[in-house]
């Protein structure tokens, strides 16, 4: 049995070994766009077409599984890649596609996408049982209070910190699950913040006037700028989580 494992690992090896491309740090390799989140903000972010370099995929697959087999609470779940980073994961998209690498103080801009579950708290503070839920996202921050990784909570059995599992992407490496104070490369953090992404969806309106309104969605998205981009049949509709409701409840007098 354990011949036939070691085989299929040194097979996979051997598949990725041929199949990585050759590019580099995606930060040169990426090309920059805007990316618009919740209320027209803004921030340059980088779509990524490149993947790591065969030397740099191996290095990055063995620190994984140095953490996997050493520390009991922590996982490998995929291989590493160039193509995301760890606010990429926890902030934008889960997805195995996702291909966008964001550089920056990320919780500035989803801020209005998620509300603040705990105060910023000191390295290996606890929190009371039920305090942290399964989706939250916990930010870690250094010693110069900047954000240096972001993760998601997957699994917690009383809803303290202590008892709390993350999945998270380690830069251009693997994504992993670990716990949030050991286990993982980014222990040298000086305080942890946790944030609840909003989830219910209630769209509210501004009237602007009678030819444009601003219609938002609970959930942290516009759903509009103006009435004419968001008409679906009768209904206006969100564009992040497809929510909608009926254009006649809320302006049956409205000139376009």
């Amino acid at each position: 049995m354990k011949k036939q494992v070691l085989s299929t690992f040194i097979a996979l090896l051997l598949v990725f070994l041929f199949a990585v491309p050759t590019s580099a740090d995606p930060n040169h390799n990426g090309s920059a766009f805007d990316y618009y989140t919740a209320h027209d903000k803004s921030f340059v972010a980088y779509s990524i077409g490149g993947e790591l370099i065969s030397d740099d995929f191996f290095g990055f697959l063995s620190d994984g599984y140095y953490y996997d087999n050493n520390y009991p609470r922590t996982h490998f779940i995929d291989y590493p890649t160039a193509k995301y980073n760890c606010h990429s994961y926890a902030w934008h998209s889960h997805s195995s596609s996702n291909n966008v690498w964001i550089n920056m103080n990320i919780t500035n801009y989803f801020a209005d996408t998620a509300s603040s579950v705990t105060n910023e708290l000191t390295w290996n503070s606890n929190t009371s049982a039920g305090t942290v839920s399964i989706g939250d996202i916990v930010v870690f921050k250094d010693s110069s209070n900047l954000i240096c990784h972001s993760a998601v909570v997957c699994n917690t059995t009383d809803g303290t910190l202590n008892n709390t599992q993350l999945i998270s992407k380690w830069s251009n490496g693997c994504l992993m699950e670990h716990a949030v104070y050991s286990g993982h490369p980014y222990c040298d953090s000086s305080s942890v913040k946790v944030f609840r992404p909003i989830s219910s969806h209630i769209l509210s309106y501004t009237d602007l006037g009678k030819t444009k309104h601003s219609i938002d969605c609970s959930c942290g998205y516009y759903a509009t700028a103006n009435h004419i981009n968001i008409i679906s049949g009768n209904a206006y509709v969100c564009t992040r989580c497809s929510h909608s409701v009926d254009i006649m409840i809320h302006d049956p007098e409205e000139e376009y």
